[in-house]
């Protein structure tokens, strides 16, 4: 697989796993492929594209969550794309045991985390839009401003 297609299916499987347009400028997929090798990516990507071209995405998705083995690595590249730590696909997580995280994939992945974004606001101890005194007195900016939400499958092509 080519690194440029690589990239595009990643970034759309990274959308469909989170529900909002997602890029690599964090450049996570390189992390990945650091923690697992290109073997088990090309493979989950792979078969994340086939199964996109048989149904719909969402169907792929859940095939892929259903899945033994490419199930973990998507709630690892969740837990990556939404908190910017990496939790290994081969340590499971229940209630009584929580997977911790292993390590912080970079400091701009941590600050530049979804889950910030989703909550529209920004890391502990940064400095954020909406920094100064009684900040949370005042209605955030729209969700709009921090996330684009993922459209329908029809309006959201995997790139060809």
């Amino acid at each position: 697989m080519t690194p440029v297609r690589r990239t595009e299916i990643f970034n759309h499987l990274s959308s469909r796993l989170c529900g909002v347009v997602v890029s690599d400028g964090l450049k996570l997929l390189d992390f990945l492929i650091l923690q697992v090798g290109e073997g088990p990516v090309d493979t989950l990507l792979g078969k994340y594209a086939e199964l996109c071209g048989r149904g719909s995405q969402i169907q792929a998705v859940e095939a892929l969550l259903d899945d033994e083995e490419q199930g973990k690595l998507c709630r690892s590249i969740m837990k990556l794309r939404l908190l910017g730590t990496w939790h290994p696909p081969e340590k499971p997580s229940t209630p009584a045991n929580p997977c911790r995280p292993t390590k912080l994939a970079s400091p701009e992945a941590f600050t530049g985390a979804l889950c910030w974004k989703i909550m529209q606001a920004h890391a502990p101890g940064l400095a954020g839009p909406m920094d100064g005194p009684a900040y949370w007195g005042e209605e955030p900016p729209k969700l709009a401003s921090f996330v684009t939400l993922l459209p329908d499958a029809a309006d959201f092509p995997l790139p060809k």
